[in-house]
């Protein structure tokens, strides 16, 4: 998501994490193999394909990895959003953060996390997640969505298609929250790809908590 003749996000605020600086990454590139945080984005407030045209987005850089963010990067990144809206009173209420990253379930990791999480639901900010794509018969099982619960109200989306089917791929249980459209093999969503004014077609989960 590169900041030079950006259309679909003119107004973007990257923020990066100092491991992601310490690796001489770019702040505004969406450079990890597994990612599609661009395209997210894109469906939630692009210019062109974003339901919400008039929100700000604040990009939130973790280190990359070939197969995602490691839970200390994660970590990082939230943290660093969760400030970046405790700073802006202005903001406080009127923001969340959306996250499709899943991480092992840790109860070290989960420690580090929940007071991140207080913080931020406590200046009224909602974290909302993609349930995940590991199947119908499998619940959510991933580090930070199964830390939902009552002292913790994570909003969990899984994903139907464009009959408001449930997709075969979303994970589902009693921490699931919401369905959205997420789209299907069949059936997927468009938005910008990490290349600048480029389509790309995809489903999943990630996308239905974008709407």
């Amino acid at each position: 998501m590169q900041k030079d003749d950006q259309t679909e996000f003119p107004n973007a605020e990257p923020l990066q994490a100092d491991n992601s600086k310490n690796a001489g990454e770019k702040e505004d590139a969406d450079d990890s193999g597994g990612s599609h945080g661009t395209m997210v984005a894109s469906k939630a407030l692009g210019q062109k394909y974003g339901v919400a045209k008039g929100a700000t987005l604040v990009s939130v850089k973790v280190k990359a990895h070939e197969k995602g963010p490691r839970t200390a990067d994660f970590i990082q990144g939230l943290e660093l959003a969760a400030n970046h809206i405790a700073a802006r009173e202005e903001r406080q209420g009127k923001s969340l953060i959306v996250s499709s990253i899943g991480c092992q379930n840790n109860d070290g990791d989960a420690t580090l996390m929940r007071p991140i999480f207080e913080n931020m639901f406590s200046v009224g900010v909602p974290f909302i997640s993609s349930a995940g794509n590991l199947g119908a018969f499998l619940q959510i099982n991933k580090l930070p969505k199964i830390l939902e619960g009552l002292d913790m109200p994570i909003i969990n989306v899984g994903a139907v298609d464009n009959l408001r089917q449930k997709a075969d791929y979303s994970q589902k249980g009693s921490q699931l929250t919401l369905y959205a459209p997420g789209g299907l093999s069949t059936f997927k969503l468009t938005g910008q790809s990490k290349e600048n004014k480029v389509e790309q077609e995809d489903s999943g989960t990630s996308f239905g908590k974008s709407l």
